[in-house]
This record gives C-alpha cells, sequence and structure tokens, in this order.
C-alpha cells in the first residue's frame, strides 16, 4: 500500500465530531476547517472519562471516546488498545471498528484500514444501524482514499461514488473523486469535480492547488498561475498571493473570483479600503457573487 499523510484534515474533522457527540455518528464535513480541539481540552476529556472508566469499566462508549481521543492525540497504538477495549466489551460497535481503521491507516497498515473499515461498514449496514448513513459516508471515503493512494482506482472510484450516494455535498470526497478521474486520465470530469469541490468549501487551499498542476499541464499559464495563487491565500502565505493576485486580475479582469481573493487577502492583512474595492470590483463583473456581497455588507459598504 501506498504512503499515507500525517493526520489529515478529513480525520481531525471526524474525530472533532466524534469528540463533540462522544458516540454519535460522525459528520466530518460539517466541520470548520481549521477549527479542532486543543490539547489542553483534549487532556481534560481523557482524564474525566477515564475518571468514569474507574467506576464503570464495562462501558464500550466510554472505551471508544477515549480511543477517540489518543486518535486525535496521534497516540495510535493507545487508541488501538481503547478500540479493542470497546470490542471485547461488545463486538457490534461500528465506531470502534473505524476508530481501528482510521489508526492503522495513520500507522501506514492499510491492510488492516481496509479490513477494519469494511467490518464497520457491514455493520453500518445491518438493519439495527440503518440510521447511520452519516457513517457509511465517511466509512467509504476513507476506503476511498485508502485505495487513491494505493493506486487502486477502480476500488476508489466505487468507494468514493457509494460515499456520495449518502452525502452528495462533501467537498472532501469530490476532491478525491477528482483525483480519480485526474489518475484515469479524464482531465475534463477531474476539472469538474474539482470546481465542484471549490463551490462548496471556496478556501479549500488543496483543491485550487490540484488544478494549477492540471492547469499548468494543460499549457494553461494563466489559470494555473491564478490558482496557485488561490491556494496561497488560503494556506497562509497571504502577502505573497495578494501580490500575485494584483498581477492576475490584468490578465483576468472579467474573473470575479479572483478579485474576491484579493478582497480577502487584503483583508487578512488590515487593508480595509482595498478590500471593499476589490470586492465591488467582484460584484460589479458577478452581481450575484455570494461572497463578495457578504463581505461588503459585513464590513459596512453598502446594502447587499
Amino acid at each position: 500500500m501506498g504512503r499515507f499523510f500525517d493526520l489529515g484534515r478529513a480525520t481531525k474533522v471526524t474525530v472533532a465530531l466524534i469528540l463533540l457527540v462522544v458516540v454519535c455518528s460522525v459528520g466530518y464535513y460539517l466541520w470548520d476547517r481549521q477549527q479542532q480541539p486543543t490539547g489542553s481540552a483534549l487532556d481534560y476529556e481523557a482524564q474525566r472519562i477515564e475518571q468514569l472508566l474507574q467506576g464503570n469499566p464495562s462501558n464500550p462508549d466510554a472505551w471508544i471516546a477515549l480511543g477517540d481521543i489518543s486518535l486525535q492525540q496521534r497516540k495510535f497504538d493507545k487508541a488501538i488498545s481503547e478500540y479493542e477495549q470497546a470490542l471485547s466489551l461488545d463486538e457490534d460497535q461500528p465506531k470502534a471498528y473505524m476508530g481501528l481503521g482510521l489508526a492503522y491507516m495513520e500507522k501506514e497498515d492499510a491492510d488492516r484500514a481496509v479490513a477494519y473499515l469494511n467490518q464497520a461498514v457491514a455493520l453500518s449496514e445491518e438493519a439495527e444501524f440503518a440510521h447511520a448513513d452519516v457513517s457509511l459516508a465517511t466509512l467509504h471515503y476513507y476506503l476511498g482514499k485508502i485505495y487513491l493512494e494505493d493506486g487502486e482506482l477502480d476500488l476508489a472510484f466505487q468507494e468514493l461514488t457509494e460515499s456520495l450516494a449518502f452525502n452528495r455535498v462533501n467537498a472532501d470526497t469530490i476532491f478525491l473523486l477528482g483525483q480519480v478521474y485526474e489518475a484515469q486520465g479524464d482531465e475534463a470530469a477531474a476539472e469538474a469535480n474539482y470546481l465542484r469541490a471549490l463551490s462548496l468549501v471556496p478556501n479549500f487551499a488543496e483543491v485550487y492547488a490540484q488544478l494549477s498542476n492540471l492547469y499548468r499541464a494543460q499549457g494553461d499559464e494563466v489559470s494555473a498561475a491564478y490558482n496557485q495563487a488561490m491556494s496561497d491565500l488560503f494556506s497562509g502565505s497571504v502577502a505573497e498571493a495578494v501580490e500575485q493576485l494584483n498581477a492576475i486580475v490584468a490578465s483576468m479582469p472579467e474573473k470575479a473570483e479572483a478579485y474576491w481573493g484579493l478582497g480577502w487577502g487584503y483583508e487578512k492583512t488590515n487593508m480595509r479600503d482595498e478590500a471593499i474595492a476589490a470586492y465591488q470590483e467582484a460584484v460589479s463583473i458577478d452581481p450575484q457573487h455570494r461572497l463578495a456581497r457578504g463581505a461588503l455588507k459585513r464590513l459596512g459598504a453598502g446594502a447587499y
């Protein structure tokens, strides 16, 4: 199996939501891209659950919650032990199998990851777990991610398509599906999926980077430069991105999104007047540009 990234955005989102609701099914697509529990908050919650387990060590849900915290803290072996403890008490726990799958995925043991995630799918598809559609979307997403990393494109396509059957508006899944299409040589379908992902998450830096590479390979240097600038903008290189976008709007004067990105960058560098001017330019090009209109309203620059 191929290399896996560090505990990724979608993994963190999944675990963060598990922690918020402790034992309810995850919904990684609902969580803000930047918001994560702090280390101290995780430590406090772990201590609280450990105290609970001292009085009731036979509570599988508490063991799962503790495993979720260990997973978020990248204590993968500890998380595995806690999920296994939960399963020793109740083997019909799809969340524990999912946690084991994620832990082994991060340990780069893809075979075990796939096995445990598939066990979670099998349990979640049973009648008594039929309400867990969000969990099935998440499980199929991670299976698709693993298969994509391993270059098993047909299996990745199957899993990601299955994930979208449960949740058609997940930008992470749509992005991965775009990567599958690109790896298969279908650049038009890849581009369509990347743009769809951006329509759902306009500050998705990784998608902009992927589009930049795609356009550059096609010889479209202007579009490649725009998408690279947007990727830089939402990756934290704001000043550099603003400089790039100023040059780009000269080449793409009718691209409202470029002016919106420029306005966002100016806001982040405390240049309010310049931000307003950029947003106004975006709205003059596209009067229905929701993000630019919202920014102008937020900045008190008119009734948009």
